[in-house]
């Protein structure tokens, strides 16, 4: 049962970026470990398919759960959660964070561009 199931790794944040890359990418097919060439918006599912076949003991719960989450954030949804550059400024200035702000190589936030946060 998938409830007494435990996921340790990466893999499905992998495949998150596999759906954010798919969905902004200009091209239109994506090989399969270059055997077949599939439509992009298929990739994420064919590969979440083939990797079960080839490999029926990894979690198929914690890729799935990564290309429904890449989904969610390509769609703008967990944007929510994103803090704004406002709030950002208010915890990079706070007494509690100001020893993080002080490590050699940190950059502030400095400005927001076309929802992207730019840092200098």
């Amino acid at each position: 049962s998938y409830q007494f199931q435990c996921a340790i790794g990466f893999s499905g944040v992998i495949f998150g970026l596999i759906v954010v890359q798919s969905q902004r990418s200009g091209e239109s097919h994506q090989s399969i470990f270059g055997l077949v060439s599939v439509p992009l918006k298929w990739y994420p599912w064919a590969l979440l398919v083939l990797i079960q076949v080839i490999m029926p003991n990894v979690s198929f719960l914690g890729h799935l759960c990564g290309i429904l989450v890449g989904y969610l954030y390509t769609m703008g949804i967990l944007m929510m959660f994103t803090p704004s550059v406002a709030t950002i400024h208010k915890i990079e200035g706070s007494a509690l964070v100001s020893w993080i702000v002080r490590i050699p190589g940190y950059r502030l936030i400095q400005q927001e561009t076309s929802g992207v946060l730019a840092t200098g």
